[in-house]
């Protein structure tokens, strides 16, 4: 035995001097023992080498263990010296309390191979779960002291023998509140009186924590070796953490983590909705680090709770619910409140970021702040000028420490206002408004330059003080101070403008400014908005020179001058650097302000090679319609560079000066012709008579005399010069009126057009003048010889484009010419004779014969030889003019056709024209006129059973011109056979009025042409009533509280499963909206008298019924029709629930419908399904689920969208709802 002690104390060397005199102790009892052991005998011995047959190796004497934990029991004995050859022998090991003992477990004596470990040394082990231990079996809380019995039991008489013990103590944690019995030193963080705040936007919360009873009294060595705290918190009252937030603590001054602390960051959003905080608590794990003591999971022990109250971490209190509204560019104070009973840390920082949507509709999130002190609680921050009107801004702001976020919490709405200010410049006006048109133009008032400033204030309240600037837009000025003012005053007078902004003093300083682009900006001095104005141009300055009398006549010369200010001289290119053109005009002085004619746009590099020292000055060409006597104006408008967009038109800025008044000076007496007048025409040899009056205009004609001749105001073709003939006098008799002299037509002025010149000769006071006629013309009609039977006879004749026969082409001729017929010509006035003919060619284009031809009559010498060598023939007109005539339009004839037969074998079968479905067509590319083409076997023929293929032989229009370009064809079908009798022929045209065809029916070497048929192109407003319909409608819709002001609304018209009418707007605030239709008509694709069906639907929204049909009835007068329609609520589904610290949507409310459940829909639900989803599965809510049912084929919704009346019942077999 003290061999055994002595390697055990080697084996096991002291971890400290206390140790070692402990087994210094054990080794003097061991030899005090064998020296007793040797005294009592040798029986006495034989016991106690009996007691060393097994021992613990775990646990140690004396080692802490937890309740509710598992711990893995290590042992060793020597099986040799427990009766060898009895292996029925068996080891039992119990643990005795000082209530109780249970057995742990039977070890039997005959080991396995794997459990021997030299000699006759035998190891075991068994994993003792000490949760199984009832707590009656300690018998109170706190150290409980336990003994380890390992009793050998004899197989044979079942006698017991202990072979040696081990005590150990095991700790069963203290119950009624660590709190309550340690008090204030177990938790500092966070606190328990009063209740500490738990924000519903907090991310982390600091735990510190001291020991109190969470622990046994001992060193950790003894308590599984080592150990681990755990904070854990609960929520509604539940006793089951819902998340372990583990932390290995510091170790405390007694070896055991009695302290620690731990910032539980990261917590997520599973204290939103709920109604309190969180409970904090602590829970405890030994384990050893051998690996034989672990915690036993899912039983768990903890330290009471301490419980926090729910508020807010952070509350903003500006913007708090819908603030606002606020302008752009104004300064908005943000307020908000850190909790102090949230116990937020020292040295807390925020993040503030803004959420908007900007004028393109992006939403954007753009920082205000980082890093700032987050108890200061305010910051000021400037509205971007680009945020959307009538939108919602909102804030989010983070506080943070140390790479921690400690909450991220959310503003209210901040409204934006629907207008940029609450003022709007009005003067100057914009470009395209008068007066000003965009240009700020001084004037002189009281010797001071000066120009006033308004403004629309709107409801900007009185005492509102602002400070108003001008800025160019390159930058090259910014903020160049104006003035001061109370906006609510309205007005501002800027004198001497931007006199000393440049640096150069006076006028000559503002000059630099003219022209350039720039901006009037006010900022209120409480930063309640910036304004920022249109763009507007500085303007220059100019001064007509005024005209002396009379200085100004008609069809003279003008010199137009003006004159700049001296502050221009030698700048003058500066000053028109950004100038469009100098506009200079005039207009009678009784004439409106719209009448200004143009005489000249000056542009800048023309204005400025002036000497702009002196006067300058453009010579103008006196119009000589001008009114002598009368008065005019002339106006200068500079228009500058600068331009917008107004109603689809580029305009500029201008600006107009004082107009310069004058008058005319009478430019001599006035001749007037009243004869000839335009459109005469008079045969050469003719007689004609012209007459005039004069007007002496105030002027002494005594002594005039008037010579009166003709010239060519214009040459036919092929003719050139002028003909002026010699004049003769006509003298003037102030006592007349008129005048008149007679002539003949000489016949060199045939083919002209000719004017009569009067002249009026000097005087002594009158210079003299030339006045002209209109022109008439001159036509050299008559007969030139013959005997007028053939074209040449006559002076005006005309020969049309030959044809040839389709037959005579090819190898047939002609047998005989037939009935004439004419349809007119314009000039039916007495006269005017017209001859025809018709010429035959051979097939070299020589003239065999021309014959004479009558309307209505038949031709006659057309001999059969003559017929037999001719290849084409084409018509001759002659015109005999015999007085005087008016004309309108030139001479034409409307058609003449010639009816003719030829050799040409005659074709098997025939074709007829049948009559049409509809005569006529409109003119309507998709409309057409269909006609029965007919085919059958001509009389006396052989049987024929071949193809025919049809075609357009003629198209003529009511002028006898060719109409293929009016109007075309398609044959349904293309070809046909006897037996199949008769083709569809559709005709189309977009061009209004009456036509002639015939129809060509070819197969192989056989032709037929059918009689000509007619067709009748008219306009759809000839006689048939068109209206168009006003819808106007009513559609609630679901969605959230705040309504979308650009949701969608399409309607459309079906009879039956045909969309007929299909159109998009938006609705108002009430749900209500308008739409237009498509022309309705007996004949348009919307009909009079018809019933349709309406649906409507949006993006975000199910299709619904209409609660009435539309039938609409022809208006008794006008072409409006107003039809009211209202529809059911239309659904969508709340599917998405949304989420407070996310970036907000525009209309977002996460426990509505809104866009965020769309968002959803179109992840789940394929496009082509969404406007006819609805709650198919019968849960009371739109989702998902619903697809499952729709593609099976059962519903309680018809395909149109709407409800059925009846419903269809659950099926058996379909999922479960929900």
């Amino acid at each position: 035995m003290l061999d055994r002690l002595t390697k055990q104390l080697q084996d096991h060397q002291p971890r400290s001097n206390t140790t070692y005199v402990h087994w210094a102790l054990i080794l003097m009892l061991a030899i005090s023992f064998t020296g007793w052991m040797v005294y009592q005998g040798v029986s006495q011995q034989v016991n106690a080498q009996t007691g060393l047959g097994a021992n613990f190796n775990a646990p140690v004497q004396n080692e802490v263990l937890l309740w509710r934990s598992h711990y893995r029991i290590e042992f060793q004995y020597h099986y040799n010296a427990l009766r060898p050859g009895n292996p029925g022998d068996v080891l039992r090991v119990k643990a005795v309390s000082s209530a109780d003992e249970v057995d742990l477990f039977f070890y039997q004596r005959q080991p396995n191979d794997g459990d021997i470990i030299g000699d006759d040394l035998v190891k075991g082990q068994f994993d003792w779960d000490l949760s199984s231990l009832p707590l009656s079996f300690f018998g109170k809380e706190g150290l409980n002291n336990v003994t380890l019995q390992a009793i050998y039991i004899n197989n044979t008489d079942q006698t017991s023998t202990v072979v040696t013990t081990r005590s150990i103590s095991v700790w069963v944690p203290i119950t009624g509140g660590v709190i309550s019995t340690a008090g204030a030193t177990d938790w500092d963080k966070p606190i328990s009186q009063p209740r500490q705040i738990f924000g519903s936007d907090q991310r982390a919360l600091a735990l510190l924590w001291r020991g109190g009873k969470m622990l046994p009294p001992m060193s950790a060595a003894g308590f599984y070796n080592n150990a681990k705290a755990n904070a854990v918190y609960f929520m509604d009252g539940q006793t089951d953490p819902k998340i372990d937030i583990q932390k290995d603590v510091p170790w405390g001054a007694n070896g055991w983590p009695i302290s620690g602390d731990y910032i539980w960051s990261n917590i997520g959003s599973q204290f939103w909705n709920r109604t309190s905080g969180p409970a904090v608590g602590m829970e405890f794990t030994g384990y050893g680090t051998d690996g034989r003591g672990t915690f036993v999971g899912g039983d768990k022990t903890y330290t009471d709770a301490v419980s926090m109250q729910l508020g807010s971490f952070v509350t903003w209190t500006a913007p708090a619910g819908n603030a606002g509204p606020v302008y752009p560019g104004s300064t908005y104070t943000l307020k908000w409140t850190v909790d102090p009973e949230a116990k937020p840390p020292v040295g807390l920082l925020a993040d503030i970021t803004a959420s908007y949507y900007n004028q393109s509709g992006i939403w954007v999130n753009v920082p205000v702040v980082s890093g700032m002190d987050a108890f200061i609680g305010t910051r000021a921050w400037t509205i971007p000028a680009n945020v959307k009107l009538g939108s919602k801004m909102k804030f989010s702001i983070t506080t943070k420490l140390g790479g921690v976020q400690y909450s991220v919490t959310s503003s209210g709405d901040l409204s934006i206002s629907t207008v940029a200010a609450p003022i709007t410049l009005t003067s100057p006006t914009p470009i395209g408004t008068s007066p000003d048109n965009g240009v700020i133009k001084p004037e002189i008032v009281g010797g001071q330059r000066s120009f006033t400033l308004t403004w629309d204030a709107g409801s900007v309240p009185a005492n509102t003080l602002a400070q108003i600037s001008y800025t160019l837009k390159d930058g090259s000025v910014e903020g160049a101070f104006v003035g001061s003012v109370d906006l609510a005053s309205g007005s501002y007078t800027w004198i001497n403008p931007l006199e000393n902004v440049t640096g150069v003093g006076g006028e000559r300083g503002s000059a630099y400014f003219i022209g350039k682009e720039a901006s009037l900006v006010f900022r209120p001095i409480n930063g309640s908005f910036v304004y920022t104005s249109y763009p507007v141009v500085f303007g220059g300055c100019l001064t007509v020179t005024q005209p002396q009398l009379n200085e100004v006549r008609a069809g003279g010369r003008y010199t137009i001058r003006w004159s700049y200010p001296s502050a221009y001289a030698d700048i003058l290119t500066t000053v028109h650097a950004n100038t469009r053109y100098l506009r200079i005009s005039y207009k009678a002085l009784s004439e409106p302000a719209t009448a200004w004619k143009t005489i000249v746009d000056l542009e800048p590099d023309v204005i400025t090679v002036k000497d702009v020292t002196k006067v300058t000055s453009y010579d103008w060409a006196v119009p000589s319609d001008l009114v002598p006597g009368a008065q005019y104006q002339f106006s200068f408008t500079w228009v500058y560079n600068l331009s917008a967009l107004v109603g689809g038109q580029t305009l500029y800025a201008k600006s107009s000066f004082p107009p310069a008044t004058f008058m005319v000076a009478g430019s001599g007496p006035l001749v007037n012709f009243t004869k000839p007048t335009a459109g005469e025409v008079y045969p050469i040899n003719s007689s004609m008579t012209t007459r005039w009056t004069v007007d002496p205009q105030g002027w002494d004609l005594t002594g005039l005399q008037m010579t009166v001749s003709y010239e060519t105001a214009d040459s036919l073709p092929l003719l050139t010069g002028v003909i002026t003939a010699p004049g003769f006098e006509v003298p003037f008799n102030p006592e007349a009126t008129d005048f008149s002299a007679t002539w003949t037509v000489r016949p060199q002025l045939a083919g002209r057009l000719v004017k009569i010149k009067v002249e009026l000769n000097k005087t002594s006071s009158y210079d003299g003048g030339s006045f002209k006629s209109s022109a008439f013309s001159v036509i050299s009609a008559g007969r030139t010889g013959g005997d007028g039977t053939q074209p040449s006879d006559y002076a005006a004749y005309y020969t049309s484009t030959r044809y040839t026969p389709p037959e005579v082409a090819g190898n047939a001729s002609l047998k005989d010419l037939a009935t004439v017929g004419v349809a007119g010509s314009n000039l039916t006035v007495p006269g005017v004779t017209m001859h025809y003919w018709v010429a035959l060619y051979n097939a070299d284009q020589q003239l065999i014969k021309r014959l004479p031809i009558q309307s209505g009559q038949s031709i006659t010498g057309d001999t059969p030889a003559d017929l037999a060598a001719t290849k084409s023939f084409g018509i001759e007109i002659a015109f005999e003019i015999t007085q005087p005539i008016t004309l309108d339009t030139r001479p034409k004839v409307r058609s003449v056709s010639i009816a003719y037969t030829t050799d040409f074998a005659t074709a098997p079968f025939m074709i007829t024209v049948g009559p049409p479905t509809t005569g006529t067509t409109d003119d309507n590319l998709q409309a057409y006129a269909e006609y029965t083409i007919n085919l059958f076997l001509s009389p006396n023929t052989p049987e024929f059973a071949g193809q025919v293929t049809f075609a357009l032989a003629s198209r003529i229009d009511s002028n006898g011109q060719d109409a293929a370009g009016k109007f075309d064809g398609e044959f349904i079908p293309a070809t046909a056979d006897v037996q199949t009798g008769s083709v569809k022929l559709r005709l189309h045209s977009a061009t209004v009025g009456t036509y002639t065809f015939t129809v060509k029916g070819t197969s192989g070497e056989w032709e037929a042409v059918s009689p000509p048929a007619t067709l009748i192109v008219q306009s759809t407003s000839d006689g048939e009533t068109i209206a168009q319909a006003i819808l106007n409608f009513t559609a609630p819709v679901q969605r959230g509280p705040e309504k979308d002001p650009n949701l969608s609304f399409t309607l459309s018209l079906y009879q039956g499963l045909e969309r007929l009418y299909s159109g998009t707007t938006s609705t108002d605030a009430n749900d209500q909206g308008t739409l237009t239709t498509s022309p309705i008509s007996d004949t348009t694709t919307l009909k009079f008298n018809e019933t349709y069906t309406a649906y409507i639907k949006t993006p975000k929204h199910l299709s619904r019924k209409a609660n009435e049909d539309v039938r609409f009835t022809p208006p008794i007068s006008g072409d409006i029709i107003t039809v009211a329609l209202t529809f059911p609520e239309l659904p969508a589904g709340d599917i998405m629930p949304g989420s407070p610290t996310e970036a907000p949507t525009p209309y977002g409310s996460w426990d509505k419908v809104d866009s965020t459940d769309w968002s959803q829909f179109l992840g789940e639900i394929a496009q082509t399904l969404l406007t006819k989803l609805a709650d198919f599965d019968n849960s009371n809510s739109v989702d998902s689920l619903d697809v499952f049912p729709f593609v099976g084929g059962y519903s309680h919704w018809l395909e149109s969208g709407a409800l059925r009346a009846d419903g269809i019942p659950r099926p058996p077999d379909a999922p479960p709802a929900g």
